[in-house]
């Protein structure tokens, strides 16, 4: 191991390909199935899924080469045989809208019910979004250079004076392109997505946009 267990925080995706390897041999359902039969479709996001079909691939966003070339090979069907075609890619291959997220996040908000249908345990919902990290792990991902850092069971919970949002507000956002914030406090919820920029993260796209909707807020 790189640092000793509450060291140190760093971002890693390959903790929730484990997730998905643990919920495959639990359920004995492959994770992707097992996700969209008792998260995705329950909540009704009908345009999430992890493998795309024609439809959908006509209308997948291209922020990069590498994504153009792989929806190329998906409508010329040359994309072959994947490693993840075994291994749960719970760590990052779900594809989605701000429609279907917003969905996800009012489920969460609901304490894990959508329209009257319990997804997920309320003490689930509960433990997930309590704080895991208290300020006392510091954050050097990133060149964070070593700042507090607040996160829950999954979620991020990042809180300072910058932040429009309540404090215990928990909340995603991938690439500095998309968000996803859940606020408690106002029972609001927020998605979004945002143009690329040179293939790198932004935070102007992200928390200043969040920080634009929650100051409107009366």
């Amino acid at each position: 191991m790189r640092k000793e267990p509450g060291e140190e925080w760093a971002y890693c995706s390959f903790g929730y390909v484990i997730l998905g390897e643990i919920i495959s041999r639990v359920s004995g359902v492959f994770a992707h199935d097992y996700i969209i039969e008792n998260i995705v479709k329950p909540c009704g996001m009908k345009d999430t899924f992890f493998t795309p079909d024609r439809e959908q691939v006509l209308r997948m966003n291209i922020p990069n080469e590498r994504v153009e070339r792989r929806i190329q090979a998906l409508l010329e069907d040359k994309e072959g045989e994947s490693i993840w075609d075994r291994i749960p890619s719970t760590g990052g291959g779900m594809f989605s809208t701000a429609l279907d997220l917003n969905k996800f996040g009012t489920m969460l908000l609901n304490n894990g019910t959508y329209e009257g249908n319990r997804i997920l345990g309320r003490k689930a919902v509960e433990k997930m979004t309590s704080f895991y990290l208290k300020g006392d792990i510091k954050d050097y991902c990133w060149n964070a250079g070593g700042v507090p850092r607040l996160y829950g069971l999954g979620p991020d919970m990042r809180y300072n004076e910058s932040t429009f949002y309540t404090y215990g507000t928990y909340f995603h956002e991938g690439a500095g392109a998309c968000c996803l914030i859940v606020d408690p406090y106002e029972k609001m919820v927020a998605t979004w997505f945002v143009p690329f920029k040179n293939n790198a993260w932004h935070a102007h796209g992200l928390f200043n946009a969040s920080a634009i909707m929650w100051s409107g807020l009366k």
